[in-house]
């Protein structure tokens, strides 16, 4: 009866140290697809700070992974390595301007809008 029971925990025993090395692997798993993740993020977040400094000034569409903010026509004031400042028109009152400073690893794309080329005007003589 003692030697059953002895094989017994030393089963239950193994069973316990296979379900924790199951465990510690799926966690180091993770872990390691959040840094990579994360070196993205960071990485993206330089370049995009470049893109955002470039085009000071410019006009463009932002897209943000906040569901909040709406995909509206902003104009680039500022910038830095993590924040952005953009201004626009408020829909119901187009003579006032929203500003607002976001992110920069929050928003997921960005449409530069180029100004419309001015048609020459022919010369009448």
């Amino acid at each position: 009866m003692l030697l059953i029971l002895s094989w017994f925990v030393l089963v239950v025993m193994a069973f316990l140290i296979w379900l924790n090395c199951r465990e510690i692997k799926k966690y180091t798993r993770s872990m390691a697809k959040r840094s990579r993740k994360k070196e993205i993020r960071e990485n993206m977040g330089d370049t995009m700070s470049k893109i955002f400094t470039d085009n000071i000034g410019k006009k463009c569409y932002i897209r943000s992974m906040d569901s909040r903010i709406e995909q509206r026509l902003y104009t680039i004031l500022e910038a830095d390595e993590e924040w952005v400042k953009v201004s626009c028109r408020d829909v119901a009152d187009t003579s006032e301007r929203k500003t607002k400073i976001m992110r920069i690893d929050a928003i997921e794309e960005i449409e530069l809008v180029e100004p419309k080329p001015k048609k020459e005007q022919k010369e009448t003589i």
